[in-house]
């Protein structure tokens, strides 16, 4: 059995509980590097070729192959998810993730992604149930809006809801605590 992750303090919980993992000698873990110098050139090489085949579409064009590098060797801390969000966007990481989330067009799609990070930064999925009551969606319109305004940024499945990444979701209850605590300061 293999089991991936890329946050390996998130399984400490479940390895004692599943047997298989319990097992003297069964368990074999390493860490994943974070990208080096050549990853980072490697991965601005691959963005640029991809925007230049159309098969991505160009959100900053003016980047050099250096900015990009730079990006992911400085900006990132060289994490592959953070590497190519800013690599591609040409932005911090965090000012992406706050953008993304000040388009949601309702007060109740905001609401509602912030609950999911808010559990999913403690490792938890929420039932759809709970953040379907918790914000009064009582019709299925109501309903069927809180999903085309969450689409793509909130996962659903048999275990609930989930922001995207564990990352972008303490970047967005970051940015949440410290807009209430800028609020109450003033």
């Amino acid at each position: 059995m293999f089991v991936l992750a890329d946050q390996p303090d998130r399984w400490n919980r479940v390895t004692p509980k599943v047997r298989e993992l319990n097992t003297a000698g069964q368990l074999l873990s390493f860490d994943l590097h974070q990208l080096d110098e050549i990853e980072c050139e490697d991965l601005a090489d691959k963005m640029i070729e991809l925007e230049s085949e159309e098969k991505l579409s160009i959100r900053h064009l003016e980047l050099t192959k250096e900015e990009r590098v730079k990006l992911c060797k400085e900006n990132s801390k060289r994490h592959f998810v953070v590497a190519m969000l800013q690599i591609r966007y040409g932005k911090r990481f965090s000012d992406i993730i706050i953008e993304e989330f000040e388009k949601i067009p309702s007060e109740k799609g905001k609401e509602a992604y912030l609950m999911v990070c808010f559990c999913n930064h403690l490792g938890l999925s929420i039932p759809e149930s709970i953040v379907i009551s918790a914000l009064h969606l009582t019709s299925s319109l109501s309903i069927n809006e809180f999903h085309s305004y969450t689409e793509g940024i909130v996962i659903f499945s048999k275990y609930g809801l989930s922001s995207r990444h564990p990352i972008i979701a303490r970047e967005i209850i970051r940015n949440f605590v410290k807009t209430k605590l800028n609020f109450i300061s003033t």
